[in-house]
Protein backbone atom coordinates (compact mmCIF):
# COMPACT_ATOMS: atom_id res chain seq x y z
CA UNK A 1 0.00 0.00 0.00
CA UNK A 2 1.31 3.47 -0.80
CA UNK A 3 0.62 6.79 0.88
CA UNK A 4 1.25 10.05 -0.97
CA UNK A 5 2.90 12.42 1.53
CA UNK A 6 4.87 15.65 1.68
CA UNK A 7 8.03 15.53 3.83
CA UNK A 8 8.41 18.37 6.34
CA UNK A 9 11.04 17.43 8.92
CA UNK A 10 14.06 15.19 8.28
CA UNK A 11 16.25 13.57 10.95
CA UNK A 12 19.63 12.83 9.32
CA UNK A 13 20.90 10.63 12.18
CA UNK A 14 18.12 8.06 11.67
CA UNK A 15 16.89 8.92 8.19
CA UNK A 16 13.38 9.31 9.58
CA UNK A 17 11.00 11.81 8.03
CA UNK A 18 7.90 13.44 9.46
CA UNK A 19 5.49 14.06 6.60
CA UNK A 20 1.90 15.09 5.99
CA UNK A 21 -0.40 13.11 3.73
CA UNK A 22 -1.01 14.87 0.41
CA UNK A 23 -4.42 13.30 -0.20
CA UNK A 24 -7.29 11.59 1.59
CA UNK A 25 -7.10 7.81 1.55
CA UNK A 26 -7.72 4.52 3.28
CA UNK A 27 -5.40 1.83 4.57
CA UNK A 28 -5.78 -1.66 5.95
CA UNK A 29 -5.11 -1.98 9.68
CA UNK A 30 -4.99 -4.99 11.97
CA UNK A 31 -7.36 -5.09 14.95
CA UNK A 32 -8.24 -7.76 17.50
CA UNK A 33 -11.18 -8.69 15.28
CA UNK A 34 -9.03 -8.94 12.14
CA UNK A 35 -8.22 -6.59 9.28
CA UNK A 36 -10.32 -3.49 8.69
CA UNK A 37 -10.14 -0.39 6.53
CA UNK A 38 -9.25 2.94 8.19
CA UNK A 39 -9.63 6.31 6.52
CA UNK A 40 -7.19 9.20 6.85
CA UNK A 41 -7.46 12.76 5.67
CA UNK A 42 -5.20 15.09 3.76
CA UNK A 43 -2.74 16.69 6.20
CA UNK A 44 -2.44 13.70 8.55
CA UNK A 45 0.97 13.12 10.10
CA UNK A 46 2.98 10.09 9.01
CA UNK A 47 6.48 8.97 10.01
CA UNK A 48 8.70 7.21 7.48
CA UNK A 49 12.10 5.59 7.71
CA UNK A 50 15.03 6.40 5.42
CA UNK A 51 13.68 3.99 2.80
CA UNK A 52 10.28 5.75 2.61
CA UNK A 53 8.56 2.97 4.57
CA UNK A 54 5.76 4.26 6.79
CA UNK A 55 6.47 3.33 10.41
CA UNK A 56 3.66 5.26 12.17
CA UNK A 57 0.46 6.96 11.15
CA UNK A 58 -1.20 8.47 9.31
CA UNK A 59 -2.95 10.26 12.18
CA UNK A 60 -4.71 13.60 12.18
CA UNK A 61 -3.99 16.34 14.69
CA UNK A 62 -7.41 15.62 16.20
CA UNK A 63 -6.48 11.94 16.65
CA UNK A 64 -3.20 12.93 18.32
CA UNK A 65 -5.07 15.32 20.63
CA UNK A 66 -7.56 12.58 21.46
CA UNK A 67 -4.73 10.15 22.25
CA UNK A 68 -3.04 12.76 24.45
CA UNK A 69 -6.33 13.42 26.29
CA UNK A 70 -6.88 9.70 26.88
CA UNK A 71 -3.36 9.38 28.30
CA UNK A 72 -3.91 12.35 30.63
CA UNK A 73 -7.22 10.82 31.76
CA UNK A 74 -5.35 7.66 32.73
CA UNK A 75 -6.76 5.32 30.08
CA UNK A 76 -4.42 2.33 30.12
CA UNK A 77 -5.13 1.25 26.53
CA UNK A 78 -3.99 4.66 25.26
CA UNK A 79 -0.74 4.33 27.20
CA UNK A 80 0.03 1.03 25.51
CA UNK A 81 -0.93 2.11 21.96
CA UNK A 82 1.92 0.68 19.84
CA UNK A 83 2.67 3.96 18.05
CA UNK A 84 1.73 6.32 20.90
CA UNK A 85 5.07 8.02 21.50
CA UNK A 86 5.99 8.27 17.83
CA UNK A 87 2.67 9.84 16.85
CA UNK A 88 2.63 12.31 19.73
CA UNK A 89 6.26 13.31 19.17
CA UNK A 90 5.73 13.74 15.43
CA UNK A 91 2.55 15.75 15.96
CA UNK A 92 4.23 18.03 18.46
CA UNK A 93 7.22 18.65 16.21
CA UNK A 94 5.22 19.05 13.02
CA UNK A 95 2.49 21.32 14.30
CA UNK A 96 4.64 23.56 16.53
CA UNK A 97 7.79 24.08 14.44
CA UNK A 98 7.95 27.52 12.80
CA UNK A 99 7.59 27.06 9.06
CA UNK A 100 7.47 23.28 9.39
CA UNK A 101 4.26 23.04 7.37
CA UNK A 102 5.60 24.96 4.39
CA UNK A 103 4.78 23.20 1.10
CA UNK A 104 7.28 20.75 -0.33
CA UNK A 105 7.05 18.17 -3.08
CA UNK A 106 5.04 15.05 -2.30
CA UNK A 107 6.62 11.61 -2.37
CA UNK A 108 5.27 8.10 -2.12
CA UNK A 109 5.67 6.21 1.16
CA UNK A 110 5.17 2.47 1.52
CA UNK A 111 3.11 1.22 4.45
CA UNK A 112 5.28 -1.02 6.64
CA UNK A 113 3.10 -4.05 7.52
CA UNK A 114 5.17 -4.64 10.67
CA UNK A 115 4.47 -1.18 12.13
Amino acid sequence: MTIKATPHIHFPATGRIIAMTATDGTMTVQTREGETSAAYGKGSVVIADGLSNSIAGPASLEEARGLASQIMEGEQRALTHPQCLLLLAASLLLFTAPGACAPASAQTLERNPNA
